[in-house]
C-alpha cells in the first residue's frame, strides 16, 4: 500500500485481533473522529499472506504463550519485508515484555487496561506521523550525508551519524544494540560510556525532530536503539 497516499487521504483499514466487539466499535468511533475513512475489522486471528491487505494490525494476545507466538509472527512477517503497523496490547505489561515486543519488530506495545482514545491516538501517530502526516518520508543520501524529504528540506549528517542511520534503515522494524552502535561509531565496545553513546542519540533525535518534525529513534530500554517506523530509505 502507498503510505504517503494513504496518510494524505487520511483513510486506514485496521484488524483488531483478541478484543471485543464492543472495544473494536469503541476504537473505530475514536478513529473516526481524524480520518476521513476507517474499516476496522475484528478476527480471532490472521495469518502472514492476510497482513497485507491492512495498514495496521491491533493485537492483544490472551496467555504468554499467545504473546511469544505473536512476538515470533511478528519477527517472521518483518524478515519478508512486512512493513504494516503492529501495535500489541499486553495484558501482564512490564518493560522487559515490551522490549521483547519491540525487538520482534512490533510499532509499538502498550497495556492492555490501555483506553479507546490512547489506542485509537497510537495508531494515528504511527499511520500518519502527528509530524508532517502528508509526507512522512525521508531519504538518505550517502553520498553527499543528507537526510532529506524533498529538495528544499535537508539536514546535513556527520559521517557517524550516516553511519548509524544507514545501518538502523537496513534492519527496519529491529534494534540496534548500544555494543553495536558503538561499533559504528568506532569505539572500543568493550570500554565506552553507554551515557555518552545515548547523548550522541539524543543529539541525533533532535536534529532530525528540528528539521522535519518527526520523532524518527525510539529507545528499546536495556538493549538500544530502532527507527519509530519505518520513514527512511535510502536513495
Amino acid at each position: 500500500m502507498d503510505t504517503a497516499g494513504r496518510a494524505g487521504n487520511r483513510q486506514a483499514t485496521i484488524v483488531v485481533v483478541g478484543l471485543p466487539q464492543r472495544s473494536v466499535a469503541h476504537i473505530k468511533n475514536n478513529l473516526s473522529t481524524d480520518i476521513s475513512r476507517v474499516s476496522v475489522v475484528n478476527y480471532a486471528t490472521v495469518s502472514e499472506p492476510e497482513v497485507h491487505l491492512y495498514d495496521a494490525l491491533v493485537i492483544q494476545p490472551e496467555s504468554h504463550a499467545a504473546l511469544e507466538k505473536t512476538c515470533a509472527f511478528i519477527k517472521k512477517c518483518r524478515a519478508n519485508d512486512i512493513k504494516q503497523t503492529f501495535l500489541i496490547l499486553i495484558k501482564e505489561f512490564s518493560i522487559e515484555i515490551k522490549n521483547r515486543c519491540l525487538l520482534a519488530g512490533a510499532s509499538e506495545c502498550l497495556p492492555s487496561t490501555a483506553g479507546h482514545v490512547q489506542i485509537a491516538d497510537t495508531l494515528k501517530i504511527l499511520l500518519f506521523d502527528s509530524g508532517n502526516p502528508s509526507d512522512p518520508h525521508l531519504v538518505l543520501n550517502r553520498s553527499s550525508l543528507l537526510l532529506k524529504r524533498n529538495q528544499d528540506t535537508k539536514l546535513t549528517l556527520s559521517y557517524f551519524e550516516m553511519r548509524v542511520l544507514e545501518s538502523l534503515t537496513n534492519i527496519q522494524g529491529h534494534a540496534l544494540s548500544r555494543d553495536e552502535i558503538a561499533g559504528l561509531l568506532e569505539w572500543d565496545q568493550r570500554h565506552y560510556e553507554a551515557r555518552t553513546l545515548d547523548k550522541f542519540i539524543s543529539r541525533l533525535r533532535n536534529k532530525i525532530k528540528k528539521s522535519f518534525n518527526l520523532d524518527a529513534l525510539q529507545c528499546v530500554r536495556g538493549f538500544g536503539y530502532k527507527l519509530s517506523k519505518e520513514i527512511i530509505s535510502e536513495e
